[in-house]
């Protein structure tokens, strides 16, 4: 039987949620992780469930997004009319509902994800996914804002590396190299033991 967070809507796939089960394995019981861009929960559900499996219950996660509400004129939107029938435009109450049953429950910022980068200390984080602003410019801010934030050893990725999103690939090949690993889209760089600044 499939867990529930495949029931959510997105693009998220369970090839893309092998990150999220070699996340859940290596980070510490009381680690930080952080979701730039949650949209209406698939992923964030996907990355709660791989922690309950692996009993990191003491693990917190945070999700940040600016979640505007929305038009039926989004293109993707069209796809999940249920977020007029039910939750009148608001993508941020379709994430609570879709979430709300989660352990560990996701803590909710709204917020720039770039800005939100200075609410965490240097060294903070255990890892963070990034699945928000997918042009070049985008990422080429959000990924040196949120570098400083990860401990050594922990974990940077994000969503979306494929020719759909060239602006991801090109910022992620420029910064990392070879140096990152793949499941399904989703990419992931360990912060190593020598120092790596960006």
């Amino acid at each position: 039987m499939k867990d529930t967070w495949q029931n959510t809507w997105g693009f998220f796939t369970e090839a893309d949620a092998l990150i999220f089960d070699e996340w859940a394995k290596d980070v510490p019981s009381n680690g930080v992780i952080v979701e730039l861009g949650s949209l209406l929960g698939r992923s964030a559900g996907a990355l709660c469930a791989a922690l309950e499996r692996n009993g990191k219950t003491g693990v917190t996660v945070y999700c940040i997004d600016r979640w505007p509400l929305v038009g039926q004129d989004h293109s993707w939107c069209k796809q999940f009319p249920r977020l007029w029938t039910d939750y009148k435009g608001n993508p941020m109450a379709a994430f609570v509902v879709n979430t709300m049953s989660r352990r560990p429950v996701p803590k909710i910022m709204q917020y720039d994800v770039r800005v939100a980068a200075r609410l965490f200390k240097p060294g903070s984080v255990w890892a963070v996914y990034i699945d928000a602003d997918h042009s070049y410019d985008g990422m080429v801010q959000t990924i040196p804002a949120w570098w400083p934030r990860i401990v050594t050893g922990g974990r940077l990725g994000g969503h979306d590396y494929c020719s759909e999103w060239p602006g991801v690939v090109q910022a992620v090949d420029e910064t990392f190299q070879t140096a990152i690993a793949r499941y399904g889209i989703s990419w992931e760089a360990r912060k190593p033991t020598q120092a790596f600044a960006i």
